[in-house]
């Protein structure tokens, strides 16, 4: 195999977690998977070619058009809608290809019209969002009530729906997300007034589809839930991630008191250390984590150190364990052994869900899905 390290997603897992996910689902909330950046890194047409086979999944989510259209390429075949804006240019290729596009201000409204209209294309799909506090993209009331006179009634364009995005949405019983959810009422409540259809309302990410059922609304977005488990359940209650990431030991040396590993000297040993060097490294995906931070691997079914990430190779303290050069090391995930290390032990450190690592992984990286 011409590829350094593989990232093995256990299909069966993913499909666990979707049927824990309708489950939990009032049979009126559909559910819109969320594919972005790769679909968190576990291959965004690996994924999609497991979702093809649940008839109930109408929609599926990405930020990109790269994304948008590798779907199609694909032949996928759910209806593909876009979470972020795009530019002008790129109105027309994803017009062309039938995807949901976003309406965010009045800018992203008269960029898509005009395509449109000089296409005389009517009643095409679009998507309204409402900025409740994120500030990222999405209309305030301000500039909704502007907008409203040209949404209303137009011929070019249907509203599918509605929706905004939580701040904290994780945190149980956020008083923000609270807030949140009374500006996303209010701002339906304005559309419904002005007699416009919001479509289907949804504004639960996997965070808060855990805890708000208040905010289920017609539909939820579930991304980081369809990999891996709430960052806010105790490690020993989480199910395991769906994917795990393997690479090899190349090389191993002891060095003495006082000399150093990393560039910058990123490791400096204070007694004779015995360091092993493995074949990736942030060229592959390999987060560079403050030096507070405590970021281990499993050797030989066995916890190690790791001391310093490069481009393409990271050094790892072995302390009394002493594998084979070759030995297959588990950066995140489930080890053959047996051994188990999520991605949530790591980031949870620095106040994340634990995709970050996944999606970080670059496309040296070789996914397998088992």
């Amino acid at each position: 195999m011409n590829y350094n390290s593989t990232f093995i997603i256990e299909k069966k897992r993913i499909q666990d977690n979707l049927e824990t996910i309708f489950k939990k689902a009032p049979k009126n909330t559909a559910v819109i998977p969320v594919l972005k950046a790769n679909a968190y890194g576990h291959g965004l047409v690996l994924v999609a070619q497991i979702l093809e086979d649940y008839p109930q999944i109408k929609t599926l989510a990405v930020a990109q058009t790269i994304e948008a259209i590798t779907l199609k390429e694909n032949k996928i075949s759910k209806d593909i809608m876009l979470l972020c804006g795009i530019t002008k240019d790129q109105v027309k290729t994803m017009v062309n290809n039938h995807i949901q596009l976003l309406i965010h201000d009045l800018d992203s409204l008269f960029n898509i019209l005009e395509v449109l209209k000089e296409k005389n294309i009517e009643n095409y799909p679009v998507n309204l969002k409402i900025n409740t506090g994120l500030n990222r993209l999405g209309f305030t009331q301000e500039t909704l009530q502007k907008a409203i006179p040209i949404i209303k009634d137009n011929k070019h364009i249907q509203i599918m729906s509605t929706y905004s995005h939580f701040i904290e949405g994780a945190t149980i019983n956020s008083p923000i997300s609270i807030q949140q959810k009374l500006a996303f009422d209010s701002a339906l409540d304005l559309l419904v007034e002005k007699g416009i259809n919001p479509g289907i309302r949804h504004l639960c990410d996997s965070g808060a589809f855990d805890w708000y059922e208040d905010a289920y609304y017609d539909a939820v977005r579930i991304g980081r839930a369809l990999y891996m488990d709430s960052p806010h359940k105790k490690e020993v209650d989480r199910f395991k991630d769906a994917g795990s990431w393997h690479a090899k030991l190349i090389a191993k040396r002891t060095i003495q008191e006082g000399e150093s590993v990393g560039y910058g000297k990123a490791y400096v040993a204070t007694k004779p250390t015995h360091i092993g060097i493995i074949n990736v490294g942030y060229g592959d995906g390999m987060m560079i984590l403050d030096d507070q931070i405590k970021r281990e691997c499993i050797v030989d079914n066995q916890r190690a150190t790791i001391l310093s990430v490069a481009m393409d190779q990271s050094y790892i303290n072995l302390h009394d364990i002493d594998p084979e050069v070759g030995s297959v090391v588990t950066l995140y995930g489930s080890a053959a052994s047996g051994a188990y290390i999520s991605t949530n032990e790591t980031t949870q450190q620095f106040d994340d869900e634990g995709c970050t690592l996944t999606t970080l992984l670059s496309h040296r990286v070789k996914r397998i899905m088992k």
